[in-house]
């Protein structure tokens, strides 16, 4: 994926959040010459990653003990939540405020930012994936407000994942909001194209990437940061540098 500037990973990184990104357009980092060795600041981290769905902009979720990052597909993230604290009664009538409250109850660490500012940079510019980017490169370090060790869990066990969904998205099992995916597709990537995402990052950024793909769901992993592999991320989605073909 990483080592084929072609591939459907490299168009995720548009500025534009949804639209896949061509060639010659603008990347989601150009605000910010110097974005891949920011995101390495502690202080990048401490932010709510949950605004717009729960809370402002200097709120911070209130958790009531460490609170594990989770990734997955949105659905399966939601019924992982719900599961973790169970509770049957919809306080929201909006999907995202309600993940974002169950997830937060439950003690788990979602990316959940839902607001958009057209004239705003960086942070404040809503959801992107270089927003994603952060989040992961916090999560992983154990960064995120209320984590107190580098614990990730899995709604969805990336060993489940099957590449012909990232071919059609319109295949993915599970609940239907997990294929939601902008018309028209030709020139956009659907919301399961981010797990995808943020597998291929890990596979990168972790010494034991090999321990992602027999985590069990909701079992944690704890990545053992690679800062040379974040550098060869960076490198590859600015077009520089190769990986071996046993990475990504």
């Amino acid at each position: 994926m990483l080592s084929e500037p072609s591939h459907k990973f490299h168009k995720l990184w548009g500025r534009i959040a949804w639209l896949n990104r061509e060639v010659g357009d603008e990347a989601c980092w150009s605000y910010d010459v110097n974005f891949f060795e920011n995101i390495m600041q502690p202080e990048q981290c401490n932010v709510n990653w949950l605004e717009g769905a729960l809370g402002g902009e200097h709120d911070r979720p209130p958790f009531s003990m460490s609170a594990d990052a989770v990734l997955g597909f949105d659905g399966m993230i939601f019924d992982y939540c719900s599961e973790a604290h169970p509770q049957n009664e919809w306080m929201n009538q909006d999907f995202n405020q309600e993940l974002a409250r169950r997830c937060v109850e439950a003690n788990l660490n979602i990316l959940r930012i839902m607001f958009s500012c057209t004239e705003c940079k960086g942070a404040r510019a809503g959801w992107n994936m270089c927003r994603n980017l952060q989040w992961v490169a916090c999560a992983v370090q154990g960064r995120l407000p209320g984590q107190s060790s580098n614990a990730v869990r899995f709604a969805k066990p990336p060993k489940e994942l099957d590449t012909r969904w990232l071919d059609n998205p319109d295949l993915v099992t599970g609940p239907p909001g997990d294929r939601w995916w902008f018309e028209p597709h030709y020139n956009h990537y659907a919301v399961s194209d981010i797990f995808f995402g943020e597998v291929c990052v890990l596979s990168t950024i972790c010494h034991n990437s090999w321990k992602l793909f027999t985590v069990e769901r909701g079992e944690q992993f704890m990545c053992d940061f690679d800062v040379d592999g974040f550098r060869r991320l960076a490198a590859m989605l600015l077009g520089r540098g190769s990986i071996s073909a046993n990475q990504a």
